[in-house]
């Protein structure tokens, strides 16, 4: 055997990602540093409900982007989970009446399921 300089590779598991691939890059944390800025601005000036939309938003794509490389389907039950969470979050916050709460609770968790399999694919492109 001659192994002169030459390393064996070892192919990874499936579930298996580098330290790097889950490691925010120096834009997405100037995105969420800016993104919490114009939250506390936006709960001082307009409305309260509006910046913990921004919050929310942010801690989702924050959840989703440390969770890794995983399949479509995963991907899209964990935002649907992270949704949920959320949608329920803003409407025990009582900044909403009654329909827009109800609303928020049929669609956020639908829309949650999307966009979770959208980051999850574009994430595997390394888009």
């Amino acid at each position: 055997m001659n192994t002169d300089s030459k390393e064996i590779e070892v192919p990874k598991l499936r579930g298996e990602t580098d330290q790097r691939d889950r490691q925010l890059s120096l834009l997405e944390m100037f995105v969420f540093m800016t993104c919490s800025a114009l939250s506390i601005w936006i709960y001082n000036t307009v409305h309260p409900f509006f910046a913990m939309s921004i919050g929310a938003a942010i801690v989702f794509v924050l959840i989703m982007r440390m969770l890794g490389k995983r399949s479509v389907v995963v991907g899209g039950m964990c935002g649907f989970v992270v949704a949920t969470v959320m949608s329920a979050g803003l409407c025990l916050t009582g900044f909403l009446d009654t329909a827009f709460a109800a609303t928020l609770m049929l669609m956020g968790p639908c829309m949650g399921y999307v966009v979770g399999g959208l980051i999850t694919e574009f994430r595997d492109d390394s888009f």
